[in-house]
């Protein structure tokens, strides 16, 4: 099978680690067609389709389209990369396809999810209970978590532990505002855990100053993003505010919870303030045997292969 994966941004190298999985782990083809190109660095040196003849060449060879988002499904026009080059989409809609939608769940428009008729995958399993459509799949974004740039952290068995969240442009998405009032809470309090905001970088720098550091907060949005799950391959004890109905999707999709610590922006505090070192190795460990176990790309992309068959 050839599987042709659309994407309009880089969205947290979501399309790009499908794209490697697959290449990786299984005997199928894929290729990106993405227009940013990776400004972050491009960890597992993912090839980007780049001009409209070679695009429309990856179309015609596709067996399977993936689109990540509505931009171009909706448009039915896609432009591949730098300059005015665009080609037409409309006449491979005839192929197996799909949509594919990550990140925040929207509920002040959800028809905009509803377009076409095409199965849909979602990767934020909270939107699963605001919509209910049967079109509407759960499939978690993947990491090749086997891959060197996940450096384990070092076991801390001593001295004050260190808790780090990155800096986003879209504080209220990730709760930088509930982050910054914590860290100038155990600023001014004694220091009983080290606060770091991470600045804008590379994938693989972040991933090399996070394993500095014990604990790692995502957001408490509800869901989680790839932070966690990378944040688990890790070692690290990771922070978020996974729902019941995130917790419920996940446990149905791997047969077993994630060992998250779960808060919410009254306890956050306190809970932190709880954490005893031996408690942190133990979720940062759990989070490296989750990954294994359970959370595997190299076990799940072949889920991803099953669905394709499903179109």
């Amino acid at each position: 099978m050839k599987i042709l994966h659309i994407a309009r941004t880089v969205t947290a190298y979501a399309p790009a680690r499908f794209v490697h999985l697959i290449n990786k782990y299984t005997q199928h083809e894929a290729k990106l067609c993405q227009i940013k190109d990776f400004f972050l660095g491009n960890p597992h040196n993912v090839q980007l389709i780049k001009g409209a003849v070679a695009l429309d060449e990856a179309l015609e060879w596709a067996d399977v389209l993936h689109f990540h988002g509505t931009h171009f499904y909706e448009r039915r026009v896609c432009k591949c990369g730098p300059g005015k080059g665009r080609v037409r989409i409309k006449k491979y809609l005839k192929k197996p396809h799909c949509l594919h939608y990550h990140g925040s769940p929207h509920r002040e428009y959800p028809n905009r999810y509803m377009i076409g008729s095409c199965k849909i995958l979602l990767s934020t399993p909270e939107m699963l209970s605001i919509f209910k459509p049967l079109r509407m799949v759960y499939f978690p974004n993947l990491i090749d978590e086997t891959s060197e740039i996940y450096k384990k952290r070092e076991i801390k068995h001593a001295g004050n532990p260190s808790i780090c969240h990155h800096y986003s442009m879209h504080k209220s998405k990730k709760d930088t505002n509930i982050y910054e009032k914590t860290s100038n809470y155990f600023a001014n309090n004694g220091q009983e855990l080290n606060c770091k905001m991470l600045p804008v970088m590379k994938l693989q720098d972040a991933l090399i100053e996070r394993a500095t550091h014990d604990i790692v907060f995502d957001h408490l949005q509800g869901y989680y993003g790839l932070i966690s799950i990378e944040g688990m391959a890790q070692g690290l004890c990771v922070v978020n505010g996974a729902s019941l109905d995130t917790m419920r999707s996940l446990s149905a999709f791997f047969g077993a919870e994630p060992p998250f610590m779960i808060t919410n922006k009254n306890k956050i505090i306190n809970d932190l303030k709880a954490l005893t070192i031996e408690q942190i190795n133990e979720y940062g460990q759990k989070g490296i045997d989750f990954m294994k176990t359970y959370w595997s790309g190299a076990k799940n992309i072949h889920r991803l292969i099953d669905f394709y068959g499903t179109l």
